[in-house]
């Protein structure tokens, strides 16, 4: 008698020990449960994350801008050409503005 009254005072009064019968998978699982509230929180604050986008290349702006109407095809082709490296260089097309 005076053995299970001990028992009961030690482990709080319950019937199933301090953690209630779940044991060491009870605990895990709190564990978890907060590990995932945390992740969740910080997910939450920073968004979900997006996949890097990558800048347009010169000549898709250039294509782009003359597919929209913004310059003329004279200036479309003189650019590309310039861009590929088959037109005029930076040096001469200066000296032409400055002149």
């Amino acid at each position: 008698m005076i053995s299970a009254a001990s028992t009961l005072l030690l482990d709080g009064g319950s019937c199933c020990g301090l953690m209630g019968g779940w044991g060491w998978l009870g605990m895990t699982a709190g564990w978890l449960t907060m590990v995932g509230v945390i992740a969740l929180v910080v997910w939450a604050i920073r968004g979900p994350s997006t996949a890097p986008t990558r800048e347009a290349s010169a000549l898709e702006i250039l294509a782009a801008r003359y597919a929209g109407g913004e310059i003329s095809e004279e200036d479309y082709e003189k650019s590309r050409s310039v861009l590929l490296g088959s037109g005029p260089s930076r040096e001469t097309s200066h000296r032409e503005v400055g002149a």
